[in-house]
């Protein structure tokens, strides 16, 4: 993954060089402005464990609220990430499952939410005797 980190100040070289030493982060690269470039291996970091490292060693994460909308996007979409890695199937199991645990399978009888409709289908298809 590639992701862009927004920090409340500009990063420092050293900083830059420590980050590329966590396990996990293949490049790192300032961009200015506050801004920090990482390609990382999902499976052994994300931007979670990242900021909290940097929030660790005192340096701050941009205060806006857009700033923190993005940051935890990004987290969410790294545990994303994670979790289809290790799934059997990938996505489309983790879709699947989403899914099914929503809406469990229902017997024939109890498909329709309303028990009326149900009552009318029986009455039409009942044989008397």
């Amino acid at each position: 993954m590639t992701r862009v980190l927004t920090l409340a100040a500009p990063a420092e070289d050293s900083l830059v060089q420590a980050l590329r030493q966590i396990p996990g982060v293949e490049a790192a690269e300032d961009m200015g402005r506050g801004g920090i470039r990482l390609r990382y291996d999902v499976r052994n970091t994300g931007v979670d464990r990242l900021l909290a490292w940097l929030a660790g060693r005192g340096i701050q994460a941009g205060r806006g609220w857009r700033t923190r909308l993005w940051h935890a996007w990004m987290a969410y979409a790294d545990a994303v990430a994670r979790e289809a890695l290790a799934a059997d199937d990938g996505w489309e199991s983790s879709l699947r499952g989403l899914y099914a645990g929503r809406w469990p399978q229902q017997g024939r009888a109890r498909s329709d939410e309303h028990a009326h409709h149900w009552r009318r289908y029986l009455a039409r298809t009942e044989t008397r005797p």
